[in-house]
């Protein structure tokens, strides 16, 4: 693999926007965090948001295999995300651990109107048409390219369905149940896609 130059070590956290670009580009900068801290093995959300970004304006997209490679080195910030003790977990466990870290990344909601891109979970999954890498791309990027946002809205959809045909039987939800079916019935075929969960993707697609 060819040597690439990581973000700074250490960088200082910086402060989000609340202005979502039209461009595609990071509306930065962001604090981040993760669904349940600041931290995770010791490692703050800020240096996991910058490494991914970096990976993502690298490649296109930020796929968990790649993020795995970016912290084997023992000095890279993100090293500690991982479990690499050999006798402990092998390279698909830690595939498995940069999807669940990417997932959990959030960031910061630093004022009331921030633009709804800027806020929950950052990193959507997407497929890219031309080329076979998959991965997950911020959803500020995602709102940006119609074919990413026709994936996301797919996948909500195959979602919520999944919701709907598991919690059917409690009654007092029937009218949300209601809205989501009826909103399918009111899209056309060439609006479904074949959108998997993520969670279901080959680990040698390294998504």
């Amino acid at each position: 693999m060819a040597a690439t130059t990581a973000p700074p070590r250490n960088p200082p956290p910086p402060t989000a926007t609340a202005q979502q670009p039209t461009n595609g580009s990071r509306p930065t900068p962001l604090q981040f965090k993760f669904e349940r801290g600041q931290t995770k093995n010791g490692v703050h959300a800020n240096a996991v948001g910058n490494a991914l970004e970096f990976l993502r304006e690298r490649d296109g997209v930020v796929n968990a295999r790649a993020f795995v490679d970016y912290s084997r080195p023992e000095d890279a910030e993100t090293h500690p995300i991982f479990e690499w003790n050999e006798a402990v977990a092998a390279e698909n466990y830690r595939v498995i651990q940069a999807r669940e870290t990417i997932r959990e990344l959030r960031v910061v909601p630093t004022s009331s109107d921030m633009a709804p891109a800027s806020q929950g979970p950052v990193y959507v999954h997407v497929r890219q048409a031309q080329t076979p890498i998959n991965g997950y791309a911020p959803a500020w990027v995602v709102v940006t390219r119609p074919d990413w946002t026709e994936q996301a809205k797919t996948e909500c959809m195959t979602q919520l369905l999944g919701l709907e045909r598991r919690y059917r039987f409690l009654e007092q939800l029937t009218p949300i149940w209601q809205a989501i079916l009826r909103f399918q019935t009111d899209q056309t075929a060439d609006d479904q896609g074949d959108i998997s969960d993520p969670d279901q993707d080959q680990l040698d697609d390294g998504v």
